[in-house]
């Protein structure tokens, strides 16, 4: 799995081949970590998402057979948090409202004048990286639970701000001692160090 700072595939789906080179090209030279890959069709989203390597999906509303919403509920089936942005030249409630519903993780309404190019590439760089850092946030707790479940020590969390610390505590099998009960708090920050301190004695 990429880490932030990584390079960053965004998958552009619109109907319109125009539109596709000009804002593949926009977002690439707003931000050189942007590699953009298109598809003209809900159809050819879809199969690309399935394929992997997407780390966003931004994609038109408007487009032959299939809306853009009908390819965020495919796209839901497959992966529940990837990021996906509605970016479209429709503000209507009821286009709005289908994405919300659909899970939809950003919506922005093209400006007819004007080039919005940074601010898609913001949303797209702040939402992957959010989507990343709670991925690696999991990974971490996770492993602090398999270090929690083989180690004689007690193992501390705590967030950026040293403000939602936990601890874990197993003790090992011991036939000198009683081993007291198993105390997990769960882990609620996205970043954390950790350290270890003897607490067993023989």
């Amino acid at each position: 799995m990429q880490s932030v700072g990584d390079t960053i595939t965004v998958l552009y789906v619109n109907d319109d081949p125009d539109l596709l080179e000009l804002l593949v090209r926009g977002l690439e030279r707003e931000n050189e970590r942007l590699t953009v890959r298109t598809a003209l069709s809900a159809d050819e989203g879809i199969e690309a998402v399935r394929n992997g390597d997407v780390d966003c999906v931004l994609s038109d509303y408007h487009m032959p057979e299939r809306t853009g919403v009908a390819l965020l509920r495919d796209v839901r089936a497959v992966d529940a948090s990837l990021p996906f942005i509605m970016f479209t030249e429709t503000g209507s409630e009821v286009a709005a409202s289908e994405a919300i519903s659909a899970g939809v993780t950003d919506y922005i309404i093209q400006e007819p004048i004007g080039s919005q190019h940074a601010l898609v590439a913001r949303k797209v760089v702040s939402h992957v990286e959010r989507r990343r850092m709670e991925r690696s946030a999991a990974r971490a707790d996770e492993r602090l639970h398999e270090l929690a479940q083989t180690s004689n020590d007690v193992l501390w969390t705590f967030s950026a701000d040293w403000g939602g610390n936990s601890c874990s505590s197993t003790p090992h099998t011991r036939t000198s001692s009683v081993n007291p009960p198993r105390r997990s708090v769960p882990i609620r920050a996205p970043f954390w160090t950790w350290y270890t301190t003897t607490t067993a004695t023989e």
